[in-house]
């Protein structure tokens, strides 16, 4: 199973144990898993690659919307749309294994009496339920992925989450949201180095974002912020910047970063807007900051691709020892201040 979709997974798994379905869900999939082996032609067409995945996970949408719960249902229309067909097989019967075992860690915490609220670590701190299963959950992919699967498990969960949120402000605000903690914890760098202290356990670790948090943002905003902490970054902000470059992905736009030695006016930022929206074949949020040391013009970057057009680049090129940095520095400021960028 790819990590985008055990990170899909893990977050409706997430929303049937809130809502007391999990053992439904888990009881669903095998069931399905059991009828597809024994159903010769439907197997045939669902593992055939040669159709769409669209259209095979139509079919298995019509054949199943009213026999299992929509927990169920989601994840293995996901996984048809995610796996290649020849895979299903096999991503099926690991996601039994996944929502299974799951299911069975939630009976054991319960049994042991904490379906409430139950002291876990020798500070006396309490996590519920919920915080234990999910901790637990992720904390074995934490493990055992790399940062590049770890990002794709994150962009999974994010996914799963934001699939439930139609509205397409509430998604601009989870985005730029989760750009601002990026910014945050790039200049804040001693919460960063706890989060991701991974001596630490992981459930600690999401509780203590959790309650920074909640409250402060919007809902769906903590939960994938949260859940980021098991993708293994070296710091919270580049984990972050990159999760804010997702959300923007799913709204249908793409995050413009722009560094500038001024603030840009209106126009400027208008005409700038455009240009990177051409370039990108879609809208683009352009996110400036200022930065002096560029002494003037800007650095732009969209994904991979960067354009820089700053006085430093200029300057750095003509500090040679024929030219002398001195001479360079003073070319560059009196051709910036010809064209007012100064």
């Amino acid at each position: 199973m790819i990590p985008s979709l055990k990170g899909y997974v893990h977050a409706v798994v997430e929303s049937a144990l809130v809502d007391a379905a999990l053992s439904q869900m888990a009881s669903d999939l095998d069931s399905f898993n059991q009828f597809i082996s024994a159903n010769s032609a439907l197997f045939k067409v669902i593992t055939d690659s040669g159709i769409s995945s669209l259209i095979r996970k139509n079919i298995l949408s019509d054949l199943l919307i009213s026999r299992i719960d929509e927990y169920a249902l989601r994840v293995i229309q996901k996984a048809v749309m995610e796996e290649p067909g020849d895979d299903l097989p096999a991503v099926f019967g690991e996601m039994v294994e996944m929502v299974r075992w799951i299911d069975e860690v939630s009976s054991e915490v319960s049994s042991q009496g904490m379906s409430g609220e139950q002291a876990t670590d020798s500070s006396g701190i309490s996590y519920s339920h919920l915080e234990v299963v999910m901790s637990g959950a992720a904390a074995e992919e934490e493990e055992k992925l790399s940062r590049s699967a770890a990002r794709n498990y994150i962009g999974g969960y994010c996914r799963a989450v934001l699939d439930r949120v139609e509205d397409a402000g509430t998604l601009a605000t989870v985005q730029e949201e989760v750009l601002a903690l990026s910014r945050l914890f790039d200049r804040v760098t001693l919460p960063s180095f706890t989060l991701i202290d991974r001596s630490i356990p992981l459930i600690a670790r999401r509780r203590a974002m959790f309650e920074l948090l909640d409250g402060k943002v919007n809902p769906a905003t903590v939960k994938i912020v949260v859940h980021s902490l098991s993708s293994r970054p070296r710091d919270m902000a580049m984990t972050l910047a990159w999760l804010a470059d997702f959300v923007s992905s799913i709204r249908g736009w793409r995050i413009g970063k722009v560094r500038s030695a001024k603030p840009l006016t209106d126009d400027e930022l208008e005409m700038l807007t455009g240009i990177l929206g051409d370039v990108a074949g879609c809208p683009v949020d352009v996110q400036v900051d200022i930065d002096a040391s560029l002494l003037g013009g800007v650095i732009v970057s969209i994904g991979d691709l960067v354009v820089d057009s700053s006085a430093r680049r200029y300057l750095e090129a003509l500090g040679s020892p024929l030219l002398g940095r001195d001479l360079a520095h003073q070319a560059v400021s009196a051709g910036m201040a010809n064209h007012g960028a100064a």
